[in-house]
């Protein structure tokens, strides 16, 4: 069921910084003549969120992977040195790699568990200026993988001294948390609402940032994480 305007408009931070010149939508999968609280979902961000005179603009392919092909196109209009790929099936991997992807400026798209669908091997051909190999990184789960990606694309010095911490029972915190984290050129790990898989541990230990960033209130994320409590 769609919740009211008020929860939906705090799910996305409740705060918001000047007024910008332009809202997209990114492929929701409710339909937009669904209404929240009597008004259409697009009449509520608009009001909401931005002044009236905003342009509106979506963002939207007929499935998840062809959003997902359409924004990298905004993101890469021409030809790209590198391409991130993540799983279309859950929200973890393409969480992990939002920020290195943000901060390379490089896009992300997104492929099924054992086939790539046409209209993103098409966008990745025509991204590619030649022909590279691809590499893979993976862990035993999404808080591992999380751990794998920050030590495989952030060096031991970070241009960044934070690591952000979103939970990964749910995505709508890490999502939030994704382009900060990419501004800021810092990891996202994933971690359990009061303990963290041991490689996760040992990657913050290995980054040693000056500052811990809990992305989610007390009811996702227990202060406590800032010491690195490992689950049994």
């Amino acid at each position: 069921m769609p919740v009211a305007p008020e929860t939906y408009v705090s799910n996305m931070g409740g705060k918001y910084i000047g007024t910008p010149t332009a809202l997209a939508f990114y492929g929701f999968t409710m339909p937009l003549t669904e209404t929240i609280g009597g008004r259409g979902i697009e009449g509520l961000y608009r009001r909401k969120v931005v002044s009236t005179t905003s342009v509106t603009e979506r963002i939207g392919g007929a499935d998840r992977y062809e959003t997902s092909v359409l924004t990298a196109k905004r993101v890469q209009p021409g030809t790209a040195t590198i391409v991130y790929i993540a799983s279309g099936e859950n929200f973890a991997d393409a969480l992990s790699a939002s920020a290195i992807a943000a901060q390379r400026g490089a896009p992300l798209m997104l492929a099924m568990s054992t086939s790539v669908p046409k209209v993103v091997a098409d966008a990745v051909s025509d991204l590619r200026a030649t022909a590279g190999t691809a590499t893979r990184v993976e862990g035993v789960n999404r808080y591992v993988g999380s751990a794998k990606v920050a030590g495989a694309f952030f060096p031991a010095t970070p241009p960044s001294d934070t690591v952000y911490f979103a939970t990964g029972a749910t995505y709508p915190d890490a999502l939030a948390g994704g382009v900060l984290a990419g501004q800021k050129k810092a990891p996202i790990l994933l971690v359990s609402k009061s303990c963290m898989m041991a490689e996760v541990a040992a990657e913050v230990r290995r980054l040693n940032p000056a500052k811990i960033v809990l992305l989610g209130g007390p009811s996702s994320l227990d202060a406590t994480l800032g010491d690195l409590p490992v689950c049994p």
